[in-house]
Formats: C-alpha cells, sequence, structure tokens
C-alpha cells in the first residue's frame, strides 16, 4: 500500500493542492482519489502493482466521476498502454502519468485514434481453427453426425475443443486427450441436481451402441430442461442465442457473426459477442449484457480500434460485401438482471462514460425488458442518446 504522505508529495508536485475524494468504498480500495480545492480537477492514483484489470476498472470509474473536471491519471508503467489506447477515444480533458515503484511520474501523451488504429493493424485477423480430433475423430463420428442435424443444436466450437449449444447452454464437448477422446455430455454440473448426473467419459476406442446411447440421452435431457425453462442459468447466452437467431433485424442489420475473434487493446485474444454488418454497408460491434456492467463502455473500446484497423479483412473473412468503413457503429443491447439480485440494464457508471466519447464515436442503446422472453422486444433510442432514469432499468448517473 502506498504511503499517503509521499502519494501526497507526488500528486502536489504535479497538480498542486488537493483534497481527499470518496467516490465510494469499492473504489477506494483499487486507488487513492482527490480533487484540487477549487474542484476542476479530479485525480486517481493507482497503486503500484495493482493488476491491469482492476486498474482498467478503476479508470472507468473514473471516467464516470470526471463530470465538468480534468482528470489527472496517475498508472503503473506497465498499465500505461493499454488504458491509453481506449482513451484516445474520450473527449474530456485528461492527463496520463506514468508512475514507476520510486512514484518518479512521467508525462505520458493521449495518443490519437488513428495512431491506435495503425498499432491495431500489426494484429491481424484471430483465427480460431476448428478442434482436430485426428485419428480418433472416427470413434465419435455418428455422434458427431447426430447433433449436427440436431434441430436444437448449434456449433460453438474453439480451437482446443468442438462443442454444441441448446440455447447458449453446451449440451456436448469434445476434446482430444493423449488416449482418445474426452466426451462430455448433458450439463456439466459442478453439483448436479436429482437425475442430471453429466456424462463425463474418455472414450479409448469407439463409442458403442450404449455408449453412444448414454451420451444421446444425456443431451436430450440437457435440451429439454434447456427449452422448458428447467435450467434457467446462463441468461446471458440463452439471450445471445435468441438474438442469433432473429439476426438482431430491429438494429437494421443485414449479417450477423456471433463471438468473433478479436483482440483487445491490451493484446490480449477475445471474442466479440456480435459483429454485424447494416444494410448501408457499415460494420456494427454488438454488445449484450444482462445486468449493469462499470466496464461496458471499455469492453468495447477494447476492439474498436482492431475492428477498424481490419474492417476489409473482416468482411472478406466473413464473406460480406465491400463497403463504407469510414466508421464503425457501437450497438449496446442490454437487459436489467432479475432475481434474487436484481441489477438494472444500465448501471450507474455508463451514462457518465458514454458522455466523455468523442463526438465521432458512434454509438447506440438497445434495451430489452425481459431477457429471458423467446422473442425479445428491443427498444432502441437515438445514436448517442442515453435513456432517462428508470426504476429497475436505468440507474441514475453517479455524476
Amino acid at each position: 500500500m502506498l504511503k499517503t504522505s509521499t502519494l501526497d508529495a507526488t500528486i502536489r508536485a504535479l497538480v498542486g493542492p488537493v483534497v481527499p475524494f470518496q467516490p465510494g468504498r469499492k473504489l477506494t480500495a483499487f486507488a487513492n482519489w482527490f480533487t484540487t480545492p477549487a474542484n476542476n480537477k479530479l485525480v486517481l492514483a493507482v497503486r503500484p502493482g495493482l493488476g491491469l484489470n482492476d486498474t482498467a476498472t478503476a479508470v472507468a470509474h473514473a471516467m464516470a466521476w470526471q463530470g465538468r473536471r480534468e482528470l489527472v491519471l496517475l498508472l503503473s508503467d506497465a498499465a500505461v498502454a493499454s488504458s491509453a489506447a481506449r482513451l484516445a477515444y474520450i473527449a474530456t480533458p485528461l492527463q496520463i502519468w506514468a508512475v514507476d515503484d520510486t512514484l518518479t511520474p512521467t508525462s505520458t501523451p493521449i495518443p490519437t485514434v488513428e495512431g491506435v488504429v495503425a498499432a491495431a493493424s500489426n494484429r491481424p485477423l484471430r483465427g480460431e481453427p476448428q478442434h482436430d480430433l485426428g485419428t480418433v475423430g472416427p470413434w465419435v463420428g455418428d455422434l458427431v453426425e447426430s447433433v449436427d442435424r440436431h434441430w436444437a443444436l448449434v456449433d460453438a466450437h474453439r480451437g482446443n475443443y468442438l462443442s454444441w449449444h441448446c440455447a447458449g447452454r453446451q449440451v456436448l464437448k469434445l476434446t482430444r486427450t493423449g488416449t482418445g477422446v474426452r466426451v462430455q455430455a448433458g450439463v456439466q454440473y459442478s453439483n448436479p441436481p436429482a437425475g442430471r448426473q453429466p456424462y463425463d467419459r474418455t472414450a479409448t476406442a469407439p463409442l458403442t451402441e450404449a455408449e453412444r446411447a448414454e451420451a444421446e440421452a444425456a443431451i436430450a435431457v440437457a435440451v429439454a430442461d434447456r427449452l422448458t425453462g428447467r435450467d434457467a442459468d446462463h441468461v446471458e447466452h440463452r439471450m445471445q442465442a435468441t438474438l442469433g437467431r432473429t439476426g438482431l433485424r430491429e438494429l437494421g442489420l443485414v449479417e450477423l457473426a456471433r463471438e468473433y475473434p478479436a483482440w483487445r487493446a491490451d493484446g490480449a485474444p477475445g471474442f466479440i459477442d456480435f459483429l454485424g454488418l447494416d444494410s448501408a454497408g457499415q460494420l456494427h460491434i454488438i454488445e449484450t449484457k444482462i445486468g449493469s456492467d462499470d466496464m461496458l463502455v471499455f469492453q468495447v473500446l477494447n476492439y474498436l480500434s482492431w475492428v477498424t484497423a481490419h474492417a476489409s479483412a473482416i468482411r472478406a473473412d466473413r464473406g460480406w460485401p465491400a463497403g463504407d468503413d469510414s466508421v464503425v457503429h457501437i450497438d449496446f443491447v442490454l437487459a436489467p438482471k432479475t432475481g434474487d439480485r436484481p441489477q438494472p440494464a444500465l448501471g450507474p457508471y455508463t451514462a457518465g462514460q458514454l458522455a466523455a466519447l468523442r463526438e465521432d464515436v458512434a454509438w447506440r442503446i438497445h434495451l430489452i425488458d425481459d431477457a429471458h422472453g423467446e422473442a425479445p422486444v428491443i427498444h432502441s433510442y437515438r445514436p448517442r442518446e442515453v435513456p432517462p432514469p428508470r426504476p429497475g432499468v436505468v440507474a441514475a448517473p453517479v455524476c
């Protein structure tokens, strides 16, 4: 933990006298907060050693609390690059200082959008090759053929396994091992309810008819549970699956790709919830969420520069026609979380973060009242419009 006197001295050398700012207990656990006596500057000092994700969360909170003040960020050397890449899209007055372990600050310029797009161009398309079962593939060939034909299942393969989902719930996973192929059928509960013991075995020879029957029975039970509502977990995945089936036509999209592999601003791999193409030929990044998320805006900024840099390559990869790549649209498709711990669709930090974005960042909010619906009704707001506060749906902004 930083010594307050040492931190105070560092900050006073940069901005002059400061007074403590208390945005909340959770936030002060990540960092130290100050304002100038005239309240024209908000200072966020992240303690050295804080992880990149927690640092990003602290910066996201600072964007929400900034208001009309200038924001001064003191970040660890390791966190500056990824934070600056996102902050290129911020229009509000901002300073970044990189701070080493001795609390020596170094001014860091905010990169231009053109600069972060150019940097993102160095990370090519992130292919996600289909997992190869190799010579053991025929051992489960009949099972694969069966699920590929199943009316309620869609494939969701990854580079290190094959899988099939029903309404966003994984019901079959196949993974090559050193001795054969691991077959995980049904929902892989850690504490399975009565009568729902999952099938999890490694086949070291072709599946027998009995083994295949057991696996398919576990899949059938999982599908029935999912479609009848007995399995109501993973609501966001279920909503995504439903939206994928509708094609999100309400957003004016004519093409849609779910969980598109991409690179984040911090250089880590990730998946975009949906990537779409509208009738005007422009690309859309669609972020879906159930319940409020303090990092909602930053999660999209993680991918904006990469998609912008690779728009033409993405079109070619998807077989989409060439079009206007001058702007990449951002769509937030959000629903409130219900149950024991309800949350609004739009949390208290999001409005301030959106207000801080540059005017040329094209974003739009779409609200869904019921995430459980088979045909969700989407309420779309005007571009760059934040819905007014509504109990249980849109929280009042913190600032």
